[in-house]
């Protein structure tokens, strides 16, 4: 990322499409696409990514959005 060091934050998802568009609704912006995660802005002008899942336990916690 070509941006001045801050705190970093992704948002892991099992559908990265599901998970934009949801953001979007709240006011994210996409700032860039790659070829494995998307990276978007919050209203704040905050930057973060959704990503795949990075966890080997995502499908089994009760505080996730899972889109499948």
């Amino acid at each position: 990322m070509d941006h001045p060091s801050r705190v970093h934050l992704d948002i892991e998802t099992n559908n990265i499409d599901a998970e934009v568009d949801r953001l979007k609704k709240l006011g994210a912006t996409i700032f860039e696409k790659k070829e494995k995660l998307v990276v978007m802005e919050a209203p704040t002008g905050h930057r973060f990514c959704v990503v795949n899942p990075q966890r080997d336990d995502f499908d089994t916690s009760d505080q996730v959005n899972c889109w499948d």
